[in-house]
């Protein structure tokens, strides 16, 4: 579950087997646009995802997200924080963060890179409620197919570990 400005704020067994595990990341580095844009420790949490939309369209997505949030909050000076480090941070993000529109990302298929399990495609969905910004996040995979039996042995294996 993630919040307006991308915070990690609550996680399950099969998305750490899936992205790798935040909970060794101080709280403020658990952010998405951080794992994709920034210099921390959070740099190397999420695994390589990429959108079969096309290069960057994942990252661009994350940009429109945060500017969306930054219209909602303009006053917010940790939010206006995030957003000035990235800026200074990566010039993709400050590339991406001059052209981007406002939006919230709500799906994707996506190829996530498995250390152990190699490419999974998953399709990617980000729930939301009105008025609430919070956002979780879900995959899914097509029935009957390798990127499926795969997403079940992490399911497996991770709840095999948590008892």
């Amino acid at each position: 579950m993630f919040a307006a400005d991308g915070s990690l704020l609550w996680w399950i067994a099969v998305q750490t087997a899936l992205h790798g595990d935040p909970s060794g990341l101080p709280p403020t580095e658990r952010n998405l646009a951080r794992s994709l844009f920034g210099t921390g420790e959070g740099r190397w949490y999420l695994r390589t995802v990429t959108s079969t939309a096309g290069p960057h369209a994942f990252e661009t997505a994350i940009a429109a997200d945060l500017r969306e949030a930054v219209s909602r909050y303009p006053a917010d000076p940790e939010l206006a924080a995030l957003v000035d480090g990235l800026r200074a941070a990566s010039p993709l993000f400050g590339e991406l963060w001059s052209v981007a529109g406002m939006g919230q990302l709500t799906g994707d298929l996506k190829t996530i890179s498995h250390p152990e399990l190699g490419d999974l495609t998953l399709e990617c969905d980000v729930l939301t409620v009105a008025g609430v910004d919070l956002r979780i996040v879900t995959y899914t995979a097509a029935p009957g197919t390798s990127d499926a039996d795969q997403l079940d042995l992490l399911r497996a294996s991770r709840l095999s570990e948590a008892r």
